[in-house]
């Protein structure tokens, strides 16, 4: 806090002179100083932030599960499914787009099998998902050949937090998953959520369970 370059009593580097503004917005939250629309004034320029939460999200479930198992020791791997390691063509042969699902669980070991996919959604769960992302999900599941596929949404007006099955169609089995970012203990609702995940693709599909 009390370095010259972070203070501005120093000269930032010619090629880093962008950094000053980020700095002294960075140094005022850090000191939790406020801002006043009634005085004019030039201590501190805020600039434009724009954030695509949508993305923010999508990153966040697919870093929480990967934490998850590696922390705990799963023998699962954690892949992007935008990513050349986590996507495959729709269909069988080409031509075919590529399947691309937002969190790819891929077991370890032996053949490669995906026992879980997830769809993220950063639309507040106000009851179940919307039936193009059912059908998006649908899609991927059966081109994965996946036993299970879950959309996971923040907490919105519904009340329900956590997974529930939400039907199957064949071998496939489709869950819903709301998560509560605003609960007070995040950790541990990350927990619970890595948990239901890994339970997923450990426990046996069963024709009519869901």
């Amino acid at each position: 806090m009390a370095d010259p370059l972070v203070l501005g009593t120093q000269r930032l580097p010619s090629v880093r002179t962008y950094y000053r503004p980020a700095l002294d917005t960075a140094l005022a939250i850090v000191r939790e100083h406020a801002v006043s629309f009634e005085r004019e004034g030039t201590a501190l320029e805020l600039r434009s932030l724009i954030l695509n939460m949508h993305q923010v999200f999508e990153d966040y479930v697919r870093n929480v599960l990967a934490r998850e198992a590696d922390s705990n020791r799963w023998t699962v791997e954690i892949f992007d499914g935008n990513g050349k390691a986590g996507r495959k063509l729709v269909f069988d042969h080409r031509p075919s787009e590529w399947a691309t699902p937002d969190v790819v669980v891929r077991a370890t070991g032996g053949a490669p099998r995906t026992p879980v996919l997830l769809e993220v959604k950063y639309k507040p769960a106000s009851g179940g998902p919307d039936r193009g992302d059912l059908n998006q999900a649908i899609t991927y599941a059966a081109s994965y050949r996946c036993p299970n596929v879950v959309l996971v949404q923040p907490l919105g007006d519904s009340g329900f937090r956590g997974l529930r099955p939400l039907g199957t169609l064949g071998d496939i089995a489709v869950h819903q998953y709301v998560l509560d970012l605003g609960a007070d203990d995040l950790a541990a609702e990350e927990a619970c959520f890595g948990r239901a995940v890994h339970r997923l693709g450990t426990v046996p599909f069963a024709r009519g369970s869901a």
